[in-house]
């Protein structure tokens, strides 16, 4: 006999049901009354059986959805809603990388569903994600595609929530395991950093400066304005794109030169590097500018060449997963950090200079003043540029 209940800390009822196996089921009915969520529940238990002696499953969902779900009823393809979710998530706080992913994320979708794109979003079944997931595994690797079941996720939610859907199936579909063996990023040493500061044309010579010397992101050094930088006081700013927090790092001295022989710029609002922050601005990623910097990690004999064999099944023309290099402006982060630590600076300070929450920080509002961090920066080693 179907009955319901509700968890303390949610306003709708759940329906438990039991199914022709006699396994009980759990789903929500979306339904803050009681009578009303009773009866969702006793419909979940016919469908169930309904389904048990054979129905078509489409047809019952159907059935269920008009029922229950008036929004459901309307023919709301993933096409059309994936389309209004990418223009609400534009107008929320979502960073322009984060808004191509999501876009990347759903065009593969698509792609994947093939005819089924138009079909209405009630139907989407948790077997088909599950190819999804498996099929993106295959060819990328376990973590990305559980970025992209993530994505899913955070769609159907939102989809559930607009009662176009009855559950959000995505949240059956397990998050692949992620290999212990996989290629771990790993820091540079000095001598592997001046290497590719000697390889390394134009602007990155600056950008890798900045990588050591502030151990942030490659998008939030790409984007950074003059405005940012403080000469005068020896400090620069960044808000970073991942986290939105606002970081502040003491200007290295050798990080202080290099700034100083760099043309004055026009405007205060100019970009330190501003071929990096076009391209950025562009294409809303950074995924060109970090292509450009594994040329530089091949030049300097730090990586192999990335081959690419043309095979026409595999998605835009690859096959085989790509290959993860240990090294990546990334592992620039890693190596000042490292640095840091060798020299005795505490986790706290570290951790406030990477931009990183601190659990000493959070739990005790502990405040790092920026002298601490300057004399942990004034640590770093001093890398060789030459001229």
């Amino acid at each position: 006999m179907a009955c319901v209940w509700r968890h303390p800390k949610s306003p709708f009822w759940i329906a438990r049901f039991k199914a022709t196996s006699g396994v009980f089921s759990n789903r929500s009915t979306k339904e803050t009354n009681r009578r009303k969520a009773e009866e969702v529940a006793r419909s979940y238990e016919d469908a169930a059986q309904r389904l048990g002696r054979g129905e078509h499953h489409m047809r019952v969902i159907r059935d269920i959805a008009s029922k229950y779900f008036e929004n459901a009823a309307v023919e709301v393809s993933f096409k059309t809603y994936a389309e209004t979710w990418l223009k609400r998530k534009a107008t929320e706080e979502v960073s322009p990388g984060t808004l191509v992913r999501y876009r990347q994320i759903t065009d593969a979708f698509g792609e994947f569903l093939g005819s089924k794109i138009d079909r209405n979003l009630v139907f989407l079944s948790a077997i088909e994600v599950q190819t999804f997931r498996d099929q993106i595994g295959a060819r990328l690797s376990a973590k990305s595609a559980n970025i992209y079941l993530k994505t899913l996720r955070i769609l159907l939610s939102e989809a559930w929530r607009d009662g176009h859907v009855i559950e959000n199936v995505a949240n059956k579909v397990k998050t692949l395991k992620v290999r212990e063996n996989q290629t771990a990023r790993r820091p540079f040493t000095t001598a592997q950093i001046e290497t590719l500061l000697a390889n390394a044309p134009g602007e990155w010579k600056g950008m890798i400066f900045f990588g050591f010397y502030t151990a942030q992101r490659l998008g939030d050094i790409a984007t950074l304005l003059w405005s940012q930088v403080d000469l005068e006081k020896t400090v620069v700013h960044f808000k970073t794109a991942k986290t939105h927090r606002t970081v502040e790092v003491p200007i290295a001295d050798p990080l202080r030169d290099f700034l100083k022989r760099l043309s004055a710029p026009e405007r205060a609002t100019a970009p330190v590097f501003p071929n990096a922050h076009a391209v950025v601005t562009k294409e809303g990623r950074t995924g060109s500018l970090s292509n450009q910097f594994y040329e530089i990690l091949t030049a300097a004999k730090l990586a192999e060449k990335r081959t690419h064999h043309a095979d026409k099944k595999a998605p835009k023309g690859r096959s085989g997963k790509r290959q993860t290099s240990a090294l990546s402006f990334h592992s620039l982060r890693h190596s000042a950090t490292s640095a840091l630590k060798r020299e005795g600076v505490n986790d706290a300070t570290a951790r406030d200079i990477v931009g990183h929450e601190s659990q000493a920080i959070s739990q005790h509002y502990t405040h790092i003043d920026t002298d601490t961090k300057r004399r942990a920066i004034s640590k770093l080693p001093v890398l060789k540029l030459a001229r």
